[in-house]
Formats: C-alpha cells, sequence, structure tokens
C-alpha cells in the first residue's frame, strides 16, 4: 500500500516536474528497512520494498534530472509512534510508556526523534546544492540501527 500510494503520487505529479531545473523526490520509509523487526514484520517489508522502489526509480529518472532519495527516519514522536508503542506493549506485556522509554534510551539523547528533525533531513535532501545526491538510502535513527 505505502509503495502504491508513492507511485501514484509520484505519477499524478510527473507532468509538473517536466522542465523543472531542480526536480526531486523524497520518499519515506524507515529504519525497519535496514533492520527488520519481527514485531513489526509488515512495516519492515513495506520500508524495505520502498527502499527498493526509491533506488530503482532514481536510475529510470535519472536522465530527466530527477532526482529520488529516500529517508529512513527512526522512531519519532507522532501519531502513528504511539499507535505502534501500543501494538508492542500488547505483544511485548508492557506499558506503551516503557516501549517507549525502552526505545528512547537506545537513543542519542535518550529521546525520541522529533518530527522537525526529519523534515530537516527532508530539506536537506530536496536542497538544489545536493543536485548529485540521488539513489541514496539515509537513514536518521539518532544512532539506533547496528547495520551498516
Amino acid at each position: 500500500m505505502k509503495v502504491n500510494a508513492a507511485a501514484r503520487m509520484i505519477r499524478l505529479l510527473m507532468p509538473g516536474f517536466d522542465g523543472a531545473p531542480a526536480a526531486s523526490i523524497v520518499l519515506i520509509g524507515g529504519v525497519f528497512a535496514k533492520e527488520p523487526n519481527g514485531l513489526f514484520a509488515i512495516n519492515s517489508t513495506l520500508n524495505a520494498a520502498i527502499a527498493g522502489f526509491g533506488k530503482s526509480l532514481s536510475g529510470a529518472l535519472r536522465d530527466k534530472g530527477i532526482r529520488v532519495n529516500v529517508l529512513h527516519p527512526g522512531a519519532t514522536r507522532t501519531a502513528q509512534w504511539s499507535q505502534l508503542a501500543k501494538d508492542a506493549s500488547r505483544l511485548l506485556g508492557i506499558t506503551a510508556d516503557e516501549v517507549t522509554n525502552a526505545t528512547a534510551a537506545q537513543l542519542i539523547g535518550n529521546k525520541l526523534l522529533e518530527p522537525g528533525e526529519v523534515a530537516s533531513a527532508v530539506s536537506f535532501l530536496l536542497a538544489p546544492a545536493n543536485r548529485s545526491m540521488t539513489g541514496t538510502l539515509m537513514v536518521l535513527d539518532g544512532g539506533e540501527t547496528k547495520a551498516i
């Protein structure tokens, strides 16, 4: 679903990219693309699919001058995180706050990412100054992911 929605949106926006001097697309995946999590097997699979889609699309659109990159944020303080913490708490037999605190303890500063941090990373990936950056799979996770 995540990949289909991204593909439909890009297809709708493509006419607006024609002739644009610095066209750029940033897809949002998640750290489970790099380090799958058995508690969230569906999210892990969808995030990996977004990574593959973005990497493939970057090659397909390169000759049109359109950059495509993928951002994989880690645990970010959002409504979606609140729901993930609740789901995990039921599976683990602990509270959602305990899930959040245990996750935050693995991150730099012992806190979840804030949405503004994700927005800053997206801005970086969209910046015309980074015109040679395409096909990049960027992880923003406070040090949580152990994968290279």
